[in-house]
């Protein structure tokens, strides 16, 4: 159940310097500059009315950004879950509406990085601090988008750095998670 959506939830105004680079302020890395063209096509895939899933990371500032723009300047009527606090902390700055994973049965889209993609889309996700809420709102969603620039794109997963090892932490944001939900994530051992 999914509360309702008042016409703006207070993202009325948008605040100097929260998107583009304007005057005086520094311009973006060759890196940033493919990070924000990559964000702001998956932010243009988020229609009216949807409830999406908000990744963690570098590439997903930029998309909260042109969210927040397309709410100030089209009217956008959207609402997000976020996959971590630092996520959630920044899209109620941008005036972006949020909601728990516990209050929606269902995510339209959900919008993420990844860590690593190989050349058969492959991906590592979940190398940072957010790996279950990651997973979970992934799993909750329709459509699921990941957004990568070109130096997340590796030969073979794996090699760039440490991997996700595992195990299972308490999940006191989403203590309603039905059980079909994570016994699909529940890792599993065959004997050899």
């Amino acid at each position: 159940m999914v509360p309702p959506m008042s016409a703006m939830d207070g993202a009325e105004q948008d605040r100097p310097g929260d998107n583009d680079v304007g005057p005086g302020e520094r311009q973006l890395s060759p890196k940033d500059a493919a990070k924000r063209a990559a964000a702001e096509a998956a932010a243009d895939l988020v229609a009216d009315g949807m409830v999406g899933g908000l990744g963690t990371g570098s590439t997903v500032r930029f998309l909260l950004e042109r969210l927040a723009k397309r709410i100030q300047s089209e009217g956008l009527k959207i609402r997000g879950v976020a996959t971590s606090r630092d996520t959630t902390v920044r899209a109620e700055s941008l005036r972006i509406p949020m909601l728990e994973l516990d209050q929606v049965d269902e995510l339209a889209i959900a919008i993420d990085g990844t860590d690593e993609v190989d050349p058969g889309k492959h991906l590592i996700k979940g190398g940072g601090g957010a790996l279950t809420r990651e997973k979970l709102v992934a799993l909750a969603a329709k459509r699921f988008v990941v957004v990568a620039d070109i130096e997340k794109q590796v030969e073979l997963l794996g090699l760039a750095g440490p991997t996700p090892a595992g195990g299972w932490r308490r999940l006191a944001f989403r203590r309603s998670c039905g059980a079909k939900q994570t016994a699909s994530l529940t890792p599993r051992t065959t004997a050899t």
